[in-house]
């Protein structure tokens, strides 16, 4: 059933009382908007000669108009906490899908690391087989949760493979020693190891050294 005229205003009327009740008004924001609202319309009259009394904001104010906004938005609108709970339990799980399924399809279909085999998820990583990361993300660098959902969307493309912490560890450190210990293939400068240094000075033990 459509509602009359009179019904219409005064269910309006209501609305907008229960608005005021809810919402207080901050008074330098209403004052600096109707400021702007007076000098518009009135350079609106004059054919625009005092439209250059205007002031646009800086970023700074509209920072802090919209921090102010916020705190009144918060204070103002209390969210349910077992809501707000829920959904970031929803979220959490979508993220945690997306990591499975990425790690277990670089994996060869198991969520494992595909040369030691351990299974624990919170172990697993990925890994670049080429050593090629810096040059797949130098456009886009992204990282963690962002780089699962990134090849998700990619419809996984190759140059992955699902590690462990210790195998992807290890497999830089044979990397670096190969490359004359350097990750980018510098010129490595040798440097005396510790034992020879210790032999030139008899004198001196390296024990005597160590803090008691």
């Amino acid at each position: 059933m459509a509602l009359s005229e009179i019904e219409r205003k005064r269910r309006n009327a209501e609305k907008a009382r229960e608005y005021r009740r809810t919402h207080p008004v901050n008074k330098e924001s209403h004052r600096l908007r109707s400021m702007r609202y007076y000098y518009r319309q009135k350079a609106l009259k004059n054919n625009n000669d005092n439209l250059s009394k205007i002031e646009p904001l800086s970023k700074e104010d509209k920072k802090k108009r919209a921090a102010e906004r916020a705190k009144i938005y918060r204070a103002t609108h209390f969210e349910d906490r077992d809501k707000k709970n829920k959904r970031q339990a929803r979220y959490k799980q979508k993220d945690s899908n997306i990591k499975r399924g990425v790690l277990t399809h670089y994996g060869g279909g198991k969520l494992a690391c595909v040369k030691c085999g351990i299974d624990d998820i919170d172990c697993l990583n990925l890994d670049h087989i080429n050593n090629d990361g810096h040059h797949r993300q130098n456009s886009d660098r992204v990282g963690g949760q962002a780089l699962y959902k990134k090849l998700m969307y990619q419809n996984y493309p190759e140059g992955y493979q699902t590690l462990c912490h210790n195998c992807n560890m290890k497999k830089a450190i044979e990397f670096c020693r190969k490359n004359g210990g350097n990750k980018k293939g510098k010129p490595f400068e040798p440097k005396l190891p510790l034992l020879e240094i210790i032999q030139d000075v008899p004198e001196t033990c390296h024990l005597d050294v160590i803090p008691a």
